[in-house]
């Protein structure tokens, strides 16, 4: 079974160790018919203005149609890594216990060393959420890997209370993420921005 279709047949989310060919590409495991998921957090930079704050990178490549990207790219900074931690955690309660974020620092958060501490500490952690169907059923979760909606434009279109804003074309998440993500075209491998975000 080749990736298309993997990514077609399946109805489960759960994620397995990928295969990458020699020349890069994204294939699933051919010897199961599970999907697979690959999430990194990658090339942080540091910015200035309008205050000195590190974002990093998440590039996600999955085979799951839990997912309404195959492929996506986005930045995202620390605090907003912590609003989905307390988002996933007000959704379960106690009776699950989401994956720890790496720890707050006041002093030398610039510094190289710690950058790439936190960094890894961020990818391991959303791997780890991946990897939890029960997280994947959560609106919030996807438009923060795959969309460039802020926080607050997701907490106001996932809560029923507040209708969307005129700007989006639909409170849900698929069109969101289709008109917010990243596409990429296939030719050379370039992502193209087709959203926007607010800081």
């Amino acid at each position: 079974m080749d990736a298309e279709e993997s990514f077609v047949g399946r109805t489960s989310p759960a994620t397995l160790v990928l295969n990458l060919s020699q020349e890069g590409q994204f294939t699933s495991n051919k010897e199961s018919s599970q999907p697979v998921t690959k999430v990194q957090v990658r090339f942080p930079q540091t910015h200035i203005e309008p205050e000195k704050f590190t974002d990093y990178e998440i590039f996600v490549q999955t085979t799951d149609i839990a997912f309404s990207r195959r492929e996506s790219m986005i930045r995202r900074r620390y605090s907003e890594f912590d609003w989905l931690y307390k988002k996933l955690s007000a959704v379960v309660g106690i009776h699950m216990v989401v994956p720890q974020l790496p720890g707050k620092q006041v002093l030398g958060r610039f510094d190289e060393a710690f950058i790439e501490s936190r960094r890894a500490g961020l990818e391991q952690f959303l791997q780890k959420v991946v990897e939890n169907q029960r997280f994947l059923a959560e609106q919030a979760f996807h438009l923060f890997l795959q969309s460039t909606n802020s926080t607050f434009e997701i907490d106001r279109m996932v809560d029923e209370d507040q209708p969307p804003a005129p700007s989006y074309p639909d409170s849900t998440v698929r069109p969101a993420v289709l008109h917010y993500g990243q596409s990429f075209d296939e030719s050379d491998r370039k992502p193209q921005q087709t959203g926007y975000r607010q800081n």
